[in-house]
């Protein structure tokens, strides 16, 4: 009598299952953490275009513009003693910063 011994055990199977879902769980949180970073970043980048709105209404406009606690003069430039850095945070505690210098260049860092 001949006997088929092909297939793998009980114990191979659960090894490499186990090894697997690690894997796995590692790579999700980096997805999960890589994707929050993405939001941040989109975040920081619409505040910064707001502020370039409100930058670009006041020069056109010859009024001043505010957005986000940043007041720009008629002549493009923060007002002194308004806001010039706006902190975006996330979940994670990660932050960027949205920097409106005085010369009125706007930045992320």
């Amino acid at each position: 009598m001949h006997i088929d011994h092909r297939g793998f055990t009980l114990t191979e199977t659960l090894i490499v299952l186990s090894i697997l879902s690690v894997l796995l769980g590692f790579g999700i949180n980096n997805t999960i953490g890589y994707y929050e970073s993405i939001k941040l970043q989109g975040n920081a980048e619409k505040i910064a275009a707001g502020l370039r709105l409100a930058q670009n209404k006041a020069l056109t406009s010859g009024n001043t513009e505010t957005s986000n606690g940043v007041q720009f003069a008629s002549s493009g430039f923060p007002t002194p003693g308004s806001k010039n850095t706006i902190v975006v945070t996330n979940l994670k505690h990660k932050i960027k910063k949205v920097i409106v210098s005085n010369i009125g260049r706007i930045r992320i860092e």
